[in-house]
């Protein structure tokens, strides 16, 4: 059986299911907020992160989820909370302190 271009092409990128798919994430992280409204939002970062239904999201998408629900309960974060919880990403450490500064800035304007 031959192989022809196009016969397996992806499915287009749809916004609406990813959205849809981080939706148990938003919840689930708002019900532990809920429960416990000091919960570290660095503490929930790398729980949310070890669930496997989120092993195909990368970090930053996890982060802004977090930061929203957390928002969404009326809890604002600090900077330095921010931060915290982007040094625990394995992806994120690595970069340079004026991109991991410009990350949290791009986090601490989610609304």
């Amino acid at each position: 059986m031959a192989f022809t271009f196009g016969s397996e092409a992806p499915a287009p990128y749809n916004c609406r299911q990813v959205i849809s798919t981080l939706a148990p994430t938003i919840d689930h992280a708002a019900h532990r907020i809920t429960q416990n409204r000091n919960t570290r939002p660095s503490a929930l970062f790398r729980y949310v992160r070890g669930m496997r239904c989120n092993q195909c999201f990368g970090d930053y998408p996890l982060m802004a989820t977090i930061v929203r629900a957390y928002r969404a309960q009326g809890v604002m974060l600090n900077r330095g909370q921010i931060y915290r919880m982007v040094k625990q990403s394995d992806d994120l450490r690595p970069l340079p302190g004026r991109e991991i500064r410009h990350i949290v800035s791009a986090l601490e304007k989610t609304c």
